[in-house]
């Protein structure tokens, strides 16, 4: 008899977003004012100067985020569509060398997560 095995490759996703819970901290301690809070979350468009041919292309080039995440939701989220995710800490990872990819400043005030399907 002979079987067929199929493989699947397996791989590691790693996201870094910012932290709603840190920035709403921040915001409830008095760190932030009200009128910059929406601009610390990074969910709007930021008006560009220059020619008319930038500011109509910016959208299509600009990501703000769509979703916010914190330690809490951000796994949850990657466990209904078929992940195991853990949080994970800067330069914390299963990627070998992490510490020469990832830049620090990117992680201030981020959540990590780490997940595998």
């Amino acid at each position: 008899m002979n079987a067929i095995v199929s493989s699947r490759a397996t791989g590691l996703l790693r996201i870094v977003v910012p932290d709603l819970e840190a920035i709403v901290s921040r915001y409830l301690r008095g760190e932030i004012a009200s009128t910059d809070f929406v601009d610390c979350l990074d969910v709007a468009y930021k008006p560009l100067a220059g020619s008319s041919l930038k500011r109509i292309l910016f959208p299509l080039v600009s990501f703000p985020h769509k979703c916010m995440y914190d330690k809490k939701s951000l796994p949850e989220t990657l466990s209904t569509i078929g992940f195991v995710a853990e949080i994970r800490e800067r330069f914390e990872s299963d990627i070998l060398d992490i510490e020469q990819i990832e830049i620090e400043s990117r992680t201030d005030g981020a959540v990590i997560a780490e997940a595998t399907k």
